[in-house]
Order: structure tokens, then C-alpha cells, then sequence
């Protein structure tokens, strides 16, 4: 059922409405983020929340350089395993950094790029932040 209406109105509509909806549950994710920060601590560590959440969530896209801010927010932010994730993120970046010479030479097909890119750039630093807190 759900199929048929959105079959009706469109994959471009359907799109925007995706892309509005991230937008949104961004804003209020940062809005709550910022509603606890209560001194300088509080401050680094929500936008090295946020900038994380951005990073892995509610970017359009990937390029290596948007870990840039993530990592060095996680190099100053006092937050517990900020060196685990900081070193995950920048890894991650990295192995991730030749894919697109590899995409674009012909190399690799573009489902392999986005595939790779997912698992190596976004993957590989969420398993390790799942394993962390499950192990605590």
C-alpha cells in the first residue's frame, strides 16, 4: 500500500521528502545536544557528537576530507574512547581516500565505490563504537 503511494508521487518527491526529514531529525538531534551543554566539556563534546552524527548520518555524501572536523573536535572533546573513534574515523577516511582514483579510472564499478567506501568509511568506525559500548 505504502508501495502504491509513493509509486504515485514520484522518486524525485520522494527524495526531497527523505532529504527534508534527515534535515529535521538533525536539527532536533543538535537542539537536544545543545539544550545539556552546560559549560566548555559539554560544548566539545556535543559538537564532536554532532559533527559525528553528520558525518555518518545526515551528509549527502562521502569524501575523505569531511572526517577533518569529526577528528580534530575528538582530539580536544573529553569524552570516554575519543582516541578509539578518533583513530576509527581517520583510518576509515583513509582506506576510503583511494576509492574514488579506483572509481574513476574504471577500476572498480560504481556499487563497488559506494559499497567499499560505505563499509571501509562509515563501517568500520560504527563497529568499533557498537563493540565499545557493548563491551561496556
Amino acid at each position: 500500500m505504502v508501495e502504491l503511494a509513493f509509486s504515485r508521487i514520484g522518486s524525485g518527491t520522494v527524495e526531497a521528502i527523505v532529504d527534508v526529514a534527515v534535515i529535521i531529525a538533525f536539527a532536533i538531534f543538535v537542539g537536544v545536544l545543545a539544550w545539556f551543554v552546560e559549560g566548555k566539556d559539554d560544548l566539545l563534546r556535543a559538537c564532536a557528537i554532532a559533527s559525528l552524527a553528520y558525518l555518518f548520518v545526515a551528509a549527502p555524501s562521502y569524501w575523505p576530507w569531511y572526517a577533518v572536523l569529526p577528528v580534530a573536535l575528538l582530539a580536544v572533546a573529553p569524552m570516554r574512547h575519543a582516541l578509539l573513534l578518533l583513530f576509527a574515523v581517520s583510518l576509515g577516511s583513509r582506506l576510503a581516500a583511494p576509492l574514488d582514483l579506483l572509481f574513476v579510472d574504471g577500476a572498480i564499478g560504481r556499487r563497488g565505490y559506494f559499497t567499499a567506501t560505505w563499509v571501509l568509511a562509515i563501517g568500520l568506525p560504527l563497529t568499533i563504537v557498537v563493540l565499545v559500548h557493548l563491551r561496556r
